[in-house]
């Protein structure tokens, strides 16, 4: 039984480049969603968040900014 299905959803997710960010990012991804990566391009991570993703079958968006 799926508790959690995203399935056709789309989150973004600040900060997935690395830690908290992109396990929250991966884990939606797991769940159904498509998932928009924001963060900020200097501390990198993104593009490697966007491949796991994108490996689980699910479309991934990189956007680099600052909040």
């Amino acid at each position: 039984m799926d508790l959690f299905k995203l399935d056709g959803d789309v989150a973004l997710v600040t900060g997935a480049g690395s830690g908290i960010g992109q396990a929250i990012a991966i884990g939606l991804a797991e769940a159904g969603a498509d998932i928009a990566c924001f963060g900020h391009a200097s501390k990198g991570g993104l593009d490697e968040t966007a491949h796991r993703i994108t490996a689980l079958g699910r479309k991934a968006l990189v956007l680099n900014g600052t909040v």
